[in-house]
């Protein structure tokens, strides 16, 4: 009870405290990493259950009457909902009850993500992926063409993976493949096919290498699967402007988003998804009355632009009638229940895009307008969140994909929408509502650290090009907004075990890294005022962290350059030397007899949480 009294007092202090003088230095953001000592938190032993032991939902969520006369937290109006608000919250004026120097702390970190996330679009290679410079023309060979179309017409998959091969149909993939094969097609045409089949081939042989027992047959695949993902993303930059619209075209760009969102450049995906969705529209396409590859175009340019209006603050450019019924036109198409979470996801996002309006600057009317809207949102994410659990447990369906890792995504991206859900709740919400969303918050960000815990590095990349860069850091945000601004060692044990969680991604995606950057400078700003609460005072076993120059082969970020980026003064001068006992994360990741950190602070509703640290994890 004392320490949570000390955390809400830090909150509402409004005397200006001096930075303890173990606060580190942000000046060299760009150049510096964490040393090896703060990787103790990395939970690298986590078992094959961890996430669905930790994100099991024991009860209904927030269908509650809200209480009118409850505030939101002092540091609500620093966390951004998309991309484009991050750009501007770190300009929302003083806020009341927040202590002057954590409001300076909040508005620095956020200026530091704007600057650093600005320069992401600028490069995203993955090292270790690349092909040589030299332009390469790989395209399946008639033999390979004819063990692909045998294969996803077999029952060697699962239904849940060849979902995300249907946007092409198996007579469309043979047509296109026999004509690239004996260049019996025109120019403008051959190109649409060489992106499509070897967007497929690109996928078929990840698929297929993910269950190869022989390590070094299953790196010979992916080698060759890299080679034919080069040459579609040389095709598609040879699509001409003057590209007639049809279904050719549309299939070629999602191939191409779905290629580029795995490279990690989200950017471009967006500029890719507007022009897929305005192809869709000019053919016509419906979800009612076309064929199973007509209607996984139509569904896909849905998602997509809905996710990614919804993430950037974007517009969204698809047109669809109200009340239009998204689902399957016919018995006869297939749609499996994960691809129609997906899809339902996407219409909870189609919901909420008009309410993501700057919530710094939003009146009291917006936020009650979308309590009526909220409620049946929620009642709507209680439905999916159902669906998850029916498909949480290992069967046939899974076949062809990663178990854990597609679990863990799906409650990452679950967890997101919630998290922003709440956050619109939040402008007049009961207390149970304000756990309710740095609960969801930290779900999201627990489920991260699950994906991570694999030994795969390309394979966790891969994953986090779909969840850390695909979805909005309102979570992230949330998370070390309350660290600041409580010292809640909970969340601050969370943002430190995942900075560390991208320390190894980071060496082969540069996106990955420019994030890993930026999460260990908000760990170092953070830890200031838990040396203020003397929560990290030094014992014999005190572990002493010293920031050093960065690892990564990337060198300065994009957009960064080598000059410092601009901080406020009490920062500049700050030593570059942190203290975190062992003790304090041996109680939050060791599991006891009693609730750990974690365990308290991860929402009431969910008691049966725990993350486990091995024995023979160094601490």
């Amino acid at each position: 009870m004392q320490r949570r009294a000390r955390q809400h007092q830090a909150d509402e202090a409004l005397v200006v405290q001096p930075l303890a003088t173990s606060c580190g230095s942000l000046q060299s953001l760009a150049e510096q990493s964490s040393d090896s000592s703060i990787s103790t938190v990395l939970p690298h032993q986590i078992e094959d259950g961890f996430l669905v032991d930790i994100l099991e939902d024991r009860s209904s969520m927030l269908l509650e009457h809200l209480d009118m006369n409850y505030g939101p937290p002092s540091w609500m109006s620093f966390v951004p909902l998309t991309d484009d608000q991050m750009a501007t919250r770190h300009q929302v004026g003083h806020s009341q009850g927040l202590a002057w120097n954590r409001h300076q702390a909040l508005q620095s970190a956020l200026s530091v993500a704007s600057q650093l996330l600005g320069g992401m679009d600028k490069c995203t290679e993955t090292a270790g992926e690349t092909a040589n410079n030299e332009e390469q023309h790989n395209v399946p060979s008639l033999e390979f063409l004819y063990w692909m179309l045998n294969d996803l017409c077999s029952d060697k998959f699962g239904s849940f993976v060849l979902d995300f091969f249907r946007h092409i149909g198996k007579h469309t993939l043979k047509y296109m493949g026999l004509s690239i094969i004996f260049n019996t097609t025109m120019s403008c045409d051959s190109i649409l096919y060489t992106i499509c089949v070897n967007s497929v081939a690109y996928k078929f042989l990840n698929t297929i290498s993910g269950a190869e027992r022989d390590d070094n047959f299953a790196r010979m695949l992916r080698h060759r699967a890299i080679l034919y993902r080069e040459t579609a993303i040389t095709a598609l930059k040879k699509i001409s402007l003057m590209t007639r619209p049809s279904l050719s075209l549309l299939q070629a760009l999602l191939c191409g988003i779905f290629l580029q969102q795995g490279a990690g450049d989200t950017n471009v995906c967006w500029e890719l998804t507007k022009t897929a969705c305005r192809v869709c529209m000019d053919i016509g396409l419906h979800p009612a009355g076309c064929s199973e590859e007509e209607y996984y175009c139509f569904m896909w340019c849905y998602i997509l632009d809905r996710n990614y209006a919804w993430k950037l603050g974007k517009p969204r450019i698809l047109t669809v009638e109200p009340n239009t019924i998204m689902g399957p036109p016919t018995p006869n198409t297939v749609a499996s229940e994960l691809i129609l979470i997906y899809l339902d996801l996407a219409k909870v996002q189609d919901t909420m895009i008009p309410f993501l309006k700057d919530s710094a600057k939003a009146d009291r009317d917006a936020f009650q307008s979308f309590h009526g809207v909220g409620t049946h949102v929620l009642r709507n994410m209680e439905s999916i969140r159902r669906n998850i659990d029916q498909i949480k447990i290992p069967s046939t369906n899974w076949t062809g994909l990663d178990f854990h890792h597609e679990i863990a995504t799906l409650d990452f991206a679950y967890h997101s929408i919630m998290t922003c859900i709440l956050h619109l709740h939040l402008a007049t919400p009961d207390q149970k509502a304000a756990d309710n969303y740095l609960g969801s918050a930290r779900r999201e960000l627990l489920a991260l650290i699950a994906i991570c815990a694999s030994t795969d590095t390309q394979k966790t990349v891969a994953y986090l090009h779909w969840t850390l860069l695909y979805y909005p850091l309102t979570a992230y945000f949330a998370i070390f907004c309350n660290a600041v601004a409580t010292c809640h060692t909970g969340d601050f044990q969370i943002l430190k075990a995942l900075a560390n969680c991208l320390a190894e991604s980071g060496t082969i995606s540069q996106p990955i890294a420019t994030m890993h950057i930026l999460f260990q400078q908000f760990v170092s700003l953070s830890w200031c005022f838990f040396s203020e609460e003397n929560t990290t005072i030094s014992s014999a076993d005190e572990c002493v962290v010293r920031p050093r120059s960065s690892s990564h082969h990337w060198g300065p970020i994009a957009g960064t350059g080598n000059s410092p980026l601009s901080l406020p003064s009490w920062m500049e001068s700050a030593p570059s030397q942190e203290v975190l006992t062992t003790a304090t994360v041996r109680q939050a990741f060791e599991p006891t007899t009693t609730f750990s950190v974690l365990e308290n602070v991860l929402c009431c509703d969910d008691p049966t949480f725990s993350l486990q640290v091995s024995d023979n994890d160094p601490v």
